[in-house]
């Protein structure tokens, strides 16, 4: 552990110097961490550095908590992984869909990225899950394939996974990860975007990219109120902790 650090530091001062890294690196060894270290700025505009403590989006490191979430529910009984999701989904128009085939990406959905809402969902309006469900439930568009016969990755299952967890419980989202999550591993950063970022609790964390040397904003999309698949917010610190 003593000679990681050093060479960590080394190795990441250089990435940063070059514009090719800002943020958190945290190292473990089991449930310890031996190193972490912040780089750069989180927010340039407010000054704010980045430290192991900075909560930043996760992006689809998320799906690893919807799907740890679901299969928790799962083992209680509180829904069946192999049951149509139409139970917990009446919406969804595709009564051969499982959440299983959700959560493994197999379910033929035929949304490959979000901008697949695009022409159906007002420019301003919050996306939120059941938005997004509904536009498949006015459209109904032909699936990729049979549910459970190929693989097309596929975020989206992720956050209608999410959502049938929460009416599983009859519980938000948010207070279902933090009951059932969060609060028993003791993290306290993590947290679901807002919709609308500007109403982002505290100082938000930026993402930027180098251009002539100089950070320019390269940001997350605004009006984003989907949760599962991407959209938790939670420090490299608690992320380690997550994963041990």
């Amino acid at each position: 552990a003593l000679a990681t650090g050093p060479r960590l530091d080394a190795l990441l001062a250089d990435l940063h110097s070059r514009g090719l890294f800002s943020g958190a690196v945290v190292v473990g060894r089991g449930g310890e961490i031996v190193w972490e270290k912040g780089f750069g700025l989180a927010n340039v505009e407010r000054g704010v550095a980045f430290t192991p403590e900075t909560p930043s989006d996760s992006a689809s490191l998320a799906k690893t908590i919807t799907a740890a979430l679901v299969i928790m529910l799962a083992r209680e009984g509180r829904l069946d992984l192999d049951a149509p999701a139409q139970r917990l989904l009446p919406e969804l128009p595709y009564p051969e869909i499982t959440l299983r085939h959700l959560l493994s990406h197999s379910s033929g959905i035929p949304v490959h990225d979000y901008d697949f809402f695009d022409p159906y969902v007002p420019r301003g309006q919050v996306r939120t899950t059941e938005v997004l469900l509904g536009v498949i439930t006015a459209e109904k568009p032909q699936l990729f394939f049979r549910p459970g016969e190929a693989f097309e990755y596929n975020g989206f299952g992720f956050d209608l996974a999410a959502l049938a967890a929460a009416r599983a419980v009859g519980q938000p989202l948010d207070r279902l990860l933090d009951e059932r999550i969060f609060r028993p591993l003791g993290i306290k950063s993590a947290f679901l975007r807002p919709g609308r970022l500007g109403d982002f609790p505290g100082v938000r964390t930026l993402g930027y990219r180098t251009v002539d040397e100089t950070p320019q904003i390269h940001d997350v999309f605004d009006y984003e109120a989907f949760h599962g698949g991407s959209n938790i917010y939670i420090s490299a610190r608690e992320l380690h902790r997550w994963s041990t």
